[in-house]
């Protein structure tokens, strides 16, 4: 590992960490530049083209849905854009692929509907577990769409039947998109 790629790898978490203790804001704002950073020193071209579509991906979806977000907590928002539905979507996007490039990959299935299958099995799995999570360990609420139902047993994705919908298909939709745009 080259000096620099160590000073990456150990300021980056630090500088995040830092951040977020001042606000969490900050920390969405560096997020995706430093990650981009990252991947330019270490020549992961192919992560960071599918990091940017990933965040493509997200700011289509967050055009087409932004009056449905007002978190109970301050989050900034740049032309009606909430930055957290924004930056999450895009890392988890991005972290789909990561998956894809790690671990389903290796599985060689030479069909492409078995990989789109599988991707939508470890994504709605991802899906429901980190909603959750944010939702009731780290009290992250959408107020614009309190008054929804959750998703039952989990009560999460407070959201119009619409949304939770969509909320499903954005993963498969960026990984077809990922998919055959690495392909060419």
């Amino acid at each position: 590992m080259s000096k620099l790629n160590n000073s990456f790898f150990i300021l980056s978490p630090l500088l995040l960490i830092g951040l977020t203790l001042i606000n969490i804001n900050y920390s969405l704002i560096i997020l995706i530049p430093l990650i981009s950073a990252y991947l330019i020193i270490n020549n992961k071209l192919n992560y960071f083209l599918g990091l940017w579509l990933a965040f493509l991906v997200s700011l289509i979806w967050n055009i087409l849905a932004r009056s449905q977000y007002n978190y109970n907590q301050n989050f900034f928002s740049f032309f009606g854009i909430n930055l957290f539905p924004l930056v999450t979507w895009t890392i988890g996007l991005f972290a789909l692929m990561i998956i894809y490039q790690i671990w389903i990959k290796k599985l060689k299935l030479k069909k492409f509907i078995l990989n789109l299958l599988i991707v939508i099995l470890i994504y709605s799995i991802l899906l429901i577990f980190l909603e959750t999570l944010f939702y009731h360990v780290f009290n992250v609420h959408n107020l614009q769409t309190a008054i929804y139902p959750g998703l039952p047993v989990c009560n999460c994705l407070h959201a119009p039947g619409w949304m939770q919908l969509s909320y499903f298909l954005i993963g498969p939709i960026y990984f077809v998109l990922f998919y055959f745009f690495q392909k060419k």
